[in-house]
């Protein structure tokens, strides 16, 4: 997980927090402070704040042995 915002204490206060809820739970409390975040499951799947989606894309990257 990782949060974006202006006020550094804020998001390190919020990221334990966040972590601990989940991407369901911890989001609507990030927008109503607006912080973006972008999550990654364990699945590894990418979850992306709203106002991230026309900013934020994925590469992929190849890999060589």
């Amino acid at each position: 997980m990782t949060l974006i915002g202006s006020n550094a204490t804020e998001l390190d206060a919020l990221a334990t927090g966040v972590f601990v809820l989940g991407a369901k739970r911890g989001l609507p409390l990030l927008k109503a402070r607006s912080i973006d975040a972008i999550f990654v499951t364990t699945a590894g799947e990418v979850l992306i704040t709203e106002t991230l989606k026309d900013t934020f894309s994925l590469r992929k990257e190849l890999r060589t042995a």
